[in-house]
């Protein structure tokens, strides 16, 4: 949950900032980019609540970005031409996908170390 607030009060900002005229070109080019997956599978997670211990699997996040840099950096850019194809976008929504696994895994990491704390799932 703290992931997806920052995240989102980041996003936030940079869109206020880039109103403004006042954003940075990383702001500017790259950091939505950054963003997009770490609030995206926040988001999956948070509205798949029939498991309380789910977590997105590594390979579907892996098939996400592929289909969203298929989608965003070669066919929309084909078929409207406001829109740039940009490969270094791929690396952000690589690395927002490297920081919300990572998350994840300190998140689950502290949870099973309370409770072998309290004797349970020892």
């Amino acid at each position: 949950m703290k992931l997806l607030t920052i995240s989102i009060v980041l996003f936030s900002t940079n869109q206020v900032l880039q109103f403004y005229g006042l954003s940075t070109q990383f702001m500017t080019s790259y950091l939505d980019d950054l963003l997009f997956f770490p609030i995206t599978l926040s988001f999956i997670r948070i509205f798949e609540n029939r498991n309380k211990d789910f977590e997105i699997p590594i390979y579907h996040s892996l098939i996400g970005l592929i289909l969203i840099s298929v989608l965003y950096e070669y066919l929309v850019p084909k078929i409207d031409q406001r829109f740039t194809a940009d490969t270094v976008d791929i690396l952000y929504y690589s690395i927002g996908i490297i920081i919300y696994h990572l998350t994840r895994i300190k998140i689950k990491t502290r949870a099973n170390k309370k409770y072998s704390a309290f004797g349970r799932y020892c």
